[in-house]
């Protein structure tokens, strides 16, 4: 390395990878280096000067691959790669995302949004508290006074009006639509990606998870029921308990039965199983009966449960018997097909697991 330079910063200067774009870049080394008093970023392998020496500061983060700089008392934020000002050296603060975009930036006690492609102001630096983002899509928490929002930091505009006490993380697939929970006093509601409000802010609890299937657990006092998408409660809010829908059913629970209802809130069957399973994709799930209490024993119930049945999608449910051949393994006939369970939860039709 020359000699050229008075101080040299090896630390943090390899670096690994970077995320970018949906997939995985070489990141070239640059390393931070000072002339007199002033610093700046060479490339490692060429010595070659990628930014202008002329920042009091120059911090490096990892994985955070745009570089904070600061003059005097103010901040800017210059590109990992090519050495130019992503955004002026002109705030009292800034900072990156972990993937880059958007840059932060904060002019007295007021932040909002620089896009780190264009170095321009995307938002009214206005806000109170800037959060991280939420989830899915271009968004990011904001905060004034004591409510808060969501905007867009590609074009700073607020999904929502900024009158919340919290906003969630939002969820969905790869494509919208996609919800977050939001909440008002010690009531909770949906809005979506639109920052519409799919429901009325009402519920004392809403399950809103990454991998959730059409339908919300939503709860008001101590009992649950479901909404869809678009708000719709397709149930009575009656049961002490429920599970996430999958593959078309959700369980539900009274007392400590439990039993399934479908997308349209109809009890497929009588709640009244001790265990049940979530439904297969074929269209099957297993389940276990109470057939009495035969003492208690202080606080526990000493019971006597039924045997394991094979239930479809209308609620039929089919004997289960031992394979003899696999200890693991039990099988149902049903209408002259041979449905094969295995233990952990592996369904077989005809020895075909329908992928």
């Amino acid at each position: 390395m020359s000699n050229h330079y008075d101080e040299i910063l090896l630390e943090d200067a390899r670096r690994e990878f970077v995320r970018e774009y949906g997939y995985w870049l070489d990141v070239p080394i640059r390393i931070r280096a000072r002339i007199k008093d002033k610093w700046g970023t060479i490339n490692y392998l060429t010595e070659k000067e990628v930014s202008e020496f002329k920042y009091d500061e120059v911090q490096l983060k990892k994985y955070a691959y745009p570089l904070r700089v600061r003059i005097g008392d103010k901040w800017g934020i210059i590109d990992y790669f090519g050495g130019g000002e992503i955004c002026e050296v002109k705030y009292d603060d800034c900072y990156c995302f972990r993937h880059g975009n958007p840059v932060v930036v904060r002019i007295g006690n007021k932040w909002g949004f620089v896009d780190r492609y264009t170095a321009k102001e995307v938002s009214e630096i206005k806000y109170d508290e800037v959060d991280n983002l939420l989830g899915k899509g271009h968004l990011a928490s904001v905060r004034i006074g004591n409510k808060w929002g969501a905007v867009d930091y590609d074009t700073g505009k607020e999904i929502c009006e900024i009158k919340y006490d919290k906003v969630g993380e939002f969820f969905g697939r790869m494509v919208p639509p996609w919800f977050a929970v939001v909440q008002v006093g010690n009531k909770k509601g949906l809005i979506d990606f639109n920052g519409k409000e799919i429901c009325e802010i009402k519920y004392d609890d809403v399950k809103l998870e990454i991998d959730w299937h059409d339908f919300f657990e939503v709860c008001i006092g101590d009992k649950w029921g479901f909404i869809d998408e678009n708000g719709k409660e397709i149930c009575e809010i009656k049961y002490d308990a429920t599970r996430k829908f999958r593959c078309g059913y959700g369980a539900v629970c009274i007392g400590d039965k439990w039993g399934f209802i479908d997308e349209n809130g109809k009890e497929i069957c009588e709640i009244k199983y001790r265990i049940v399973h979530d439904f297969a994709r074929q269209g099957f799930t297993k389940v276990q009966e109470f057939k009495k209490v035969l003492k208690l024993v202080g606080n526990w119930q000493l019971v006597e449960v039924g045997n394991w049945q094979l239930m479809d999608r209308a609620g039929r449910t089919y004997n289960l018997e031992p394979d003899g051949d696999d200890r693991d393994k039990e099988v149902a006939i049903v209408e002259g097909h041979v449905i094969s369970v295995r233990w952990g939860w592996s369904i077989q039709i005809d020895g075909d697991d329908g992928y």
